[in-house]
């Protein structure tokens, strides 16, 4: 009658008490076998543009209802997260802050070299921006100088109360606050590196190396921009299953490139 699994609430409740660093508990990386042959700043706006368009295609309303493998209907809470939203750290049991339900005028978060940068992947009507656009928007920011001092998302990679107290207090300005709930209706976080490296030594960034995304969120997505062309993902586990997101990936894999204008950076 509420509409989810009557699990959900055990479900969550295991995840949301968990106060040590998630990345050491439970959030999963992932390489991803990415088809598409171009590289760069390119491979980042075409990864940005598929995923983007599989949340917009959910909100607005065009995706089919999941079904298992005899035909039953999937909780729908398992795919919330295509609509952006936060785990938000609390200093005793998280919360999940949900993003909005429009698909117009969306956007991610895109992380390079200790910043951080709102992308638009929308239009006002709700359909994705080219990825050629995207990759325009992506050499912008990537002519920008990096971070001085402590990276962008330091604070979500501590454990889950004294990311809470230093979130809580970070917010008391007005400025914070704003990029917070930017984050909270970001579609997903974008991280690019520019390294060289083999894969593992890119899943063991990913997964432990420190502000590689940002853990709180559902999806953090990380480009190489060097010729190793890694693509991978980072999962915050408590409102996606590793089915569900796999089933995501698939359906951004399929999405044909859409070429056309864009939207700004901020």
């Amino acid at each position: 009658a509420l509409g989810r699994n009557w699990m959900s609430v055990a479900w969550l409740a295991g995840y949301f008490d968990t106060r040590t660093a998630l990345p050491l508990t439970s959030n999963v990386a992932f390489q991803l076998n990415w088809d598409p042959a171009a590289e760069g700043l390119a491979l980042a706006a075409d990864v940005a543009h598929r995923f983007a368009a599989v949340c917009l295609r959910y909100l607005r309303g065009e995706e089919a209802p999941e079904v298992n493998s005899r035909g039953e209907a999937v909780c729908e809470q398992q795919r919330l997260f295509l609509a952006g939203g936060v785990r938000d750290p609390r200093p005793t049991r998280d919360e999940y802050l949900p993003g909005p339900a429009s698909a117009a005028r969306r956007r991610i978060i895109v992380l390079d070299r200790g910043r951080a940068w709102t992308l638009a992947v929308s239009d006002e009507e709700g359909l994705p921006l080219g990825a050629g656009a995207l990759c325009a928007a992506l050499q912008e920011l990537r002519g920008q100088p990096p971070a001085d001092g402590v990276p962008f998302a330091a604070p979500a990679y501590l454990d889950t109360e004294e990311a809470a107290a230093i979130l809580s207090e970070l917010r008391r300005d007005p400025h914070n606050a704003a990029v917070y709930d930017e984050l909270r209706d970001a579609l997903f976080v974008l991280q690019l590196t520019g390294e060289t490296l083999v894969d593992e030594e890119h899943l063991e960034r990913l997964a432990f190396g420190g502000c590689q995304g940002w853990p709180f969120k559902t999806v953090s997505l990380q480009v190489s921009l060097s010729p190793d062309r890694f693509v991978g993902i980072s999962m915050e586990h408590s409102v996606v299953d590793g089915a569900t997101l796999q089933a995501t990936v698939g359906r951004a894999r399929a999405v044909a490139p859409l070429e056309g204008r864009g939207g700004e950076v901020a």
